[in-house]
């Protein structure tokens, strides 16, 4: 279920009108069927043996920081799921993390459209206005769940420099395997654009999510992350911090400066 939302149909019957007139007819009629979309991937992945996988996983951790769930969920580069389907089945696996948890849940992605903003805001989502490059400071003491779904390597990395401190020990992020990325990648390109994923990852549990799920494109290298405390000493943060990430090359997403572009070229 998506939460307790339902769209409403008016039961009094309407005079047909034209079709030159009848764009916001249209546009609700787009929505309803974007939202039936939304919700027969929510129960798909509710059936799903990777759902009880991750859930589980997710539990283990809460266990492990003596916590009893998950209070705020914050997601970047989603995708438009109106026109992906990987899109719109990693949606459905954040809606149930919500119904679940009952947490705030925080969404950016610049590629949002009309329509899937309505969508979003309907499902209680709180849309961030501003594109930080995933420079969001988490919120102290609560116990966060941060989501990349396939999401480029340098927004995890600017995510982890803007929270370089004690706060990532109440964090669990969803993303691209972060040994995989160490792997695939080249020193240079690693010192370039992961480099506080390399600093973290000999701190970090990464729980690799076997890949379950009907479409194995969907979550295939996506692992849970989130840092052992016993690895962890107090100066660890403050004796590795270093100058906020800067792409000169290889800049795999979009950036502050181009979505300041576009909306002063509208």
């Amino acid at each position: 279920m998506l939460n307790d939302f339902k769209l409403v149909k008016s039961k009094k019957k309407k005079k047909r009108k034209k079709f030159s007139d009848s764009s916001s007819d249209l546009s609700f009629s787009l929505e309803s069927y974007e939202f039936r979309k939304v919700e027969t991937a929510v129960k798909e992945f509710e059936l799903s043996q990777f759902c009880q996988s991750i859930l589980n996983d997710i539990n283990d951790y809460l266990t492990f920081v003596n916590k009893n769930s998950i209070e705020e969920i914050i997601c970047y580069g989603l995708g438009n799921f109106s026109e992906s389907k990987t899109a719109l089945h990693q949606l459905a696996a954040l809606i149930v993390l919500q119904n679940k948890y009952k947490p705030e849940v925080k969404i950016y992605d610049p590629a949002f459209n009309v329509t899937e903003i309505k969508i979003l805001e309907k499902l209680n989502f709180e849309l961030l206005l501003e594109n930080e490059e995933a420079k969001r400071k988490l919120s102290e003491n609560l116990v966060s769940l941060v989501f990349f779904p396939h999401c480029p390597k340098q927004l995890i990395n600017n995510f982890l420099w803007a929270n370089w401190n004690n706060n990532l020990k109440n964090c669990i992020i969803i993303s691209n395997s972060f040994s995989k990325i160490l792997q695939d990648c080249t020193e240079k390109t690693i010192k370039a654009s992961a480099n506080y994923i390399k600093k973290i990852f000999p701190k970090v549990k990464e729980i690799e999510i076997e890949n379950s799920y009907y479409f194995d494109n969907i979550f295939n290298d996506i692992s849970i992350h989130y840092i052992s405390q016993i690895e962890l000493d107090c100066d660890f943060f403050l004796n590795s911090l270093e100058t906020e990430p800067i792409y000169h090359s290889d800049i795999e997403f979009i950036t502050k400066k181009i979505t300041e572009t576009q909306i002063n070229n509208e």
